[in-house]
């Protein structure tokens, strides 16, 4: 999303002068190290951002070293001012206060941002939300990444770009998708964590799948297989990862490598049952196996195998992940029309339908009118003709995510 209302930096591009934006970046990272004993680690393109007005309000440390350096007293003379109380009416109300006190959001907070953000995209759809994700990587995360310290909050920064990607896959902006994934795998690989890294090639390999890309899917699972495993606490995501692998066999038609992946995604899974999640790793559980399964065997031809798989992702989806059960009950009434018994999947798409008015999901109302396109050679049925009545009344919903967004 482009910053509404970015300016250039002027006053810290005067205070500057002749010096180059090397220069500075240079002698603040020493007086960075003299007032905390650490190195500092600005770079001359970290100068040009804040110069730009891309960032406004860096870190403490950061604000400290260019005030001394530049002979300034207050960080408004070098053009700094917080954007969070601007940006606070644009994030959730579920997020915790933003303290404009100078100090940056800590890891703690930055997780119940990150679980409350990804509970409400559950239930509603990403299409309200990726303003709020952007925005919070944006102005608490992105600008401390060039501070000296750990590599936690690279996780963090990679794991909200994950979670923009998956919020502009679900708007039905892939190639954004792309983008914000390829962008959490560089944030990724910086943090060293392997969990994290493979986690988005877990969330690449899908969207390739997606895309009838499968040999590249089957290739990002398999990397992502080969960082995460060797991590007793990694179990579940390498259940993904066999998952997504599944995916891409059976997308190119493979069914006994297809059928194989599955079967190493069960072990992993019941070997990791009883662990606690792992960090910034997706949860992956028996339902979210269940609807992989489902999705394979529909490609594979295999209708009864996926109709019980489809019918036990639903019966496993409690009623919050509101999402999550319309995409099973759609793959359940594909899954019925391959086996002829569209009265019971024109009933299905009637549920969907309802609950189509409140997710802001570009996925959910395409896979609906795929859905019923799929129908129509059965209008004589009368619950499929009730069916397609009816849709003529499925909402276009609330804009999902502008495409000017970045």
């Amino acid at each position: 999303m482009a910053q509404q209302g970015r300016h250039p930096n002027e006053l810290l591009r005067r205070a500057r002068g002749t010096r180059s934006q090397a220069t500075l970046a240079d002698l603040a990272n020493a007086e960075i190290e003299r007032r905390t004993g650490r190195p500092g680690a600005l770079t001359d393109k970290a100068i040009s951002e804040l110069e730009r007005g891309r960032y406004t309000w860096p870190a403490r440390p950061t604000r400290d070293a260019l005030c001394a350096v530049l002979g300034v007293s207050d960080p408004a003379e070098l053009g700094f001012v917080s954007r969070r109380s601007a940006h606070a009416a644009s994030l959730p109300p579920w997020a915790p206060p933003l303290i404009d006190d100078g100090r940056p959001a800590d890891l703690p907070a930055i997780r119940a941002v990150s679980a409350s953000l990804q509970a409400a995209d559950r239930q509603l759809g990403g299409g309200h939300l990726y303003p709020s994700v952007v925005a919070y990587l944006r102005t608490e995360i992105a600008p401390q990444l060039a501070e000296p310290g750990g590599t936690d909050l690279f996780a963090a920064a990679a794991s909200f770009s994950e979670i923009a990607g998956w919020m502009s896959h679900d708007g039905g902006l892939d190639e954004r998708a792309e983008r914000h994934f390829g962008q959490a795998r560089r944030l990724a690989r910086a943090s060293e964590d392997r969990g994290v890294t493979g986690n988005v090639q877990a969330s690449m390999s899908h969207l390739a799948s997606h895309l009838a890309r499968h040999d590249t899917a089957v290739q990002l699972a398999d990397d992502g297989i080969r960082i995460a495993d060797g991590a007793r606490t990694h179990r579940l995501l390498l259940a993904r990862l066999h998952a997504m692998r599944a995916r891409g066999f059976a997308g190119r038609g493979d069914a006994s490598q297809c059928r194989a992946a599955l079967t190493a995604a069960e072990r992993a899974l019941d070997r990791g049952q009883n662990l606690a999640a792992d960090g910034w790793v997706s949860h992956f559980d028996a339902a979210s196996l269940a609807s992989e399964i489902t999705w394979c065997l529909h490609r594979l031809d295999d209708y009864p195998a996926a109709q019980r798989y489809a019918q036990a992702a639903i019966d496993l989806r409690p009623g919050d992940r509101v999402r999550s059960r319309t995409f099973a009950q759609l793959a359940l009434a594909r899954v019925l029309i391959a086996g002829r018994e569209v009265d019971r999947a024109a009933m299905l798409g009637d549920t969907v339908r309802a609950t189509a008015y409140a997710l802001t999901s570009a996925r959910v109302r395409t896979q609906l009118v795929d859905l019923a396109s799929d129908l129509v050679p059965h209008r004589g049925n009368a619950a499929v003709a009730r069916f397609l009545a009816s849709m003529g009344n499925v909402p276009a919903g609330p804009t999902l995510i502008e495409e000017s967004a970045t």
